[in-house]
């Protein structure tokens, strides 16, 4: 997992934000419910201040989902917006729990809940509903299509469950592990309720795209040029007894012999 800088793109980012704010100050009032504003706010071209903000967040990923790493095509129906601090918090209580670090969240982002009662006009701070600042872009946790009919990680999968915004960490790269079978750990976890499983990051194919990319890695192998059969048979020889004798691990390494599994594979490659 990386660190998001908010620094280099914000000036872009706080633009669409301080245009849509403005667009509902001159209509009047603000809503109650300003992220749904936002999702059908236009600017002055008719282009969406949503699909604009995604472009700006996805440049600062380098188009990477913010969570597993997963290359995003900038396919609307893959892309989600993730909410660091929860969009349907409203008490000051819940919300203070999400600043346990110092993050750019301190001094940009505030509940949007206090920004709407008192009819701010200036900004920053942001009403973290629509903040740039506490927005990222997420897959949408299907590992297929959009008609698959679980999702199994990121965004989606947190639903409205609590989780410390870790991409916004400067640290994160040295707390968050990788281990070579496969699993994601983030060594700070306090939580009995680890953020790896909040996310699903430790989803079965998620630890078998892993474990195939660290066994390429180690053994100098281009997985988009060399036969699959060949990196599938020479990993199954470096599993354990344990590892072997489990036949759904087995399944879903036999599962990278199709299309659709070998595809997903090469869009992730990052796991350092």
């Amino acid at each position: 997992m990386e660190y998001i800088d908010k620094t280099k793109l914000r000036n872009e980012g706080e633009a669409i934000i301080d245009a849509f704010l403005k667009r509902l100050q001159e209509a009047g009032e603000y809503p109650d419910d300003l992220y749904e504003a936002f999702k059908s706010d236009k600017d002055e071209n008719g282009e969406y201040s949503k699909d604009k903000l995604i472009k700006v967040l996805l440049t600062e990923q380098d188009n990477h989902c913010c969570y597993c790493m997963k290359k995003l095509d900038r396919n609307e129906d893959e892309i989600t917006l993730e909410h660091l601090i929860l969009n349907s918090i409203t008490e000051r209580q819940k919300y203070n729990e999400y600043f346990k670090r110092n993050t750019v969240l301190n001094n940009k982002v505030c509940l949007a809940k206090d920004f709407i009662d008192k009819n701010e006009t200036n900004t920053p701070p942001y009403p973290h509903t629509v903040a740039y600042e506490n927005l990222a872009a997420s897959c949408n946790g299907k590992f297929f299509s959009r008609t698959e009919k679980y999702v199994q990680c990121c965004n989606l999968k947190r639903e409205n469950k609590y989780m410390e915004p870790i991409v916004l960490y400067d640290t994160i790269h040295n707390e968050f592990e990788y281990t070579t079978n496969g699993f994601a750990i983030w060594k700070n976890e306090t939580s009995i309720f680890p953020l790896t499983s909040t996310l699903g990051l430790n989803a079965h194919v998620l630890r078998m795209i892993r474990r195939i990319w660290f066994y390429a890695k180690d053994n100098q192998i281009d997985l988009e040029k060399i036969n699959r059969q060949e990196v599938l048979c020479g990993l199954l020889g470096e599993f354990t007894d344990k590892e072997f004798a489990d036949t759904n691990y087995f399944e879903i390494l036999s599962n990278f012999q199709n299309d659709g599994y070998w595809n997903l594979l090469l869009k992730y490659s990052y796991f350092g």
